[in-house]
């Protein structure tokens, strides 16, 4: 569960100072994304899209709750926006991949991620920002293509239907 980055302290036992804020936050993110992502949720979401919210309403909340913020001035702070980032964009990725997800679920996350990498280039032509962000940036957009690059590339046809046996009806 804890990184093996730890910082080291005088009292034993300083859990607040031994752990990582930004692993913590990591975790904390990937756990409240796996309720909130979760396939059967969103399926949910998804019959029932007249009434109220659509799954994209979802996937578009998570990403400017996150990804559209603006960068944290402190650094600590930054840290750990970066991996809430990093929570979210890999559960995107989970989501987009999980043949336990429908079709349209999974589709939609495909999607999403790739608008999410479309912002994500806005943003680092649009402003410099900290080595640290910029890096995060780049390593998010380089993320996102490579899953996009690969999707292009493995189209999976549908196998064909075996014909019942005997004849046609009607003759």
């Amino acid at each position: 569960f804890f990184s093996s980055r730890r910082r080291h302290t005088r009292y034993i036992g300083d859990w607040s100072s031994d752990v990582c804020s930004s692993d913590l936050s990591y975790q904390a993110a990937s756990w409240t994304l796996m309720h909130v992502l979760q396939p059967q949720r969103l399926a949910r979401i998804e019959s029932q899209a007249q009434r109220s919210w659509t799954v994209g309403d979802v996937y578009q909340l998570v990403s400017q709750a996150t990804w559209e913020q603006e960068p944290e001035q402190d650094p600590r702070r930054a840290a750990i926006q970066r991996a809430v980032q990093t929570a979210v964009l890999d559960h995107f990725f989970r989501l987009a991949q999980d043949t336990n997800a429908s079709p349209s679920i999974r589709a939609q996350a495909e999607y999403h991620l790739a608008q999410l990498g479309q912002k994500i280039k806005r943003v680092s032509q649009a402003t410099e920002g900290t080595f640290a962000e910029r890096s995060h940036r780049q390593q998010a957009l380089n993320r996102i293509q490579r899953y996009v690059s690969r999707l292009e590339g493995t189209f999976r046809q549908s196998p064909n239907t075996e014909l019942p046996p005997g004849s046609p009806i009607g003759q």
